[in-house]
């Protein structure tokens, strides 16, 4: 019942010419797909509801879907007044430039530089954290690709873990001179890789990786930040093996 009615709403969204609209509905039918699916709403991950929670589940994806795009719908008023109040729009359309990019950001570059950059990186790496391609990647079986960036890769849905594996952390395979170069850059690394010495040695590979790579992106962003500019992180330390990782300090 959740197929059928899923998929009426998907043909309904593509017989829709504008983009910009159709992008608006993507976002109501990701809801409607999460919330009558049987992969459980409680946890990022890909993980089954057990029968007695399926058997009872709400399946009404119509009903979801229209709830959602009403109160989206909300929230886009109130966006467009505020940002008319401001002056930031003229008939409707919003005056400043808008350039959204896909890609990555170890292989980051522009020509325009920054004058205030914020990002909020994946705590670790996605697989033991939260892992945003499991969570995707039921609604991106439904959503047209090309809609959200020409770009798009479709081999990322290949399998439920292959936007994770893609990801900060996502390969462990690490060589030593890479472990090395953050070891001797940052003591608070060094001190937190001796706490997991006792520890299985994935936990060490999985916090190296991770890290390997968010320094990957981080000259990138700043060969992108004009001079005097201003760089925000929102972070988060985990626990990996019972220890908190000192992500701030590292960082």
């Amino acid at each position: 019942d959740a197929q059928v009615a899923l998929s009426k709403i998907r043909r309904a969204i593509l017989r829709e010419e504008c983009q910009w609209a159709r992008r608006y509905f993507w976002v109501a039918l990701a809801e409607a797909i999460r919330f009558t699916s049987n992969s459980r709403t409680s946890t990022f991950k890909l993980h089954i509801r057990s029968e007695e929670e399926i058997a009872v589940r709400n399946c009404d994806a119509i009903g979801i879907f229209k709830k959602a795009v009403e109160r989206n719908l909300k929230h886009l008023k109130g966006q467009v007044i505020r940002l008319n109040a401001l002056g930031y729009l003229n008939r409707g359309y919003y005056l400043k430039p808008i350039d959204v990019t896909l890609g990555d950001t170890r292989d980051f570059n522009r020509s325009v530089l920054s004058d205030i950059v914020i990002t909020s990186p994946p705590y670790g790496d996605n697989a033991t954290t939260v892992p945003y391609g499991q969570y995707s990647f039921l609604p991106l079986q439904w959503i047209e690709l090309a809609d959200i960036d020409s770009s798009v890769d479709a081999d990322c849905l290949r399998t439920t873990h292959e936007i994770d594996m893609r990801s900060l952390g996502g390969s462990r395979r690490i060589e030593q001179p890479e472990r090395d170069n953050l070891i001797e850059r940052s003591p608070a690394f060094q001190r937190y890789l001796d706490c997991l010495k006792d520890q299985p040695s994935d936990r060490a590979s999985r916090v190296v990786a991770f890290f390997r790579d968010l320094d990957k992106c981080i000259t990138p962003i700043l060969r992108g930040l004009r001079p005097g500019g201003l760089l925000v992180w929102t972070i988060g330390n985990r626990k990996v093996g019972g220890k908190r990782v000192p992500l701030d300090r590292i960082l």
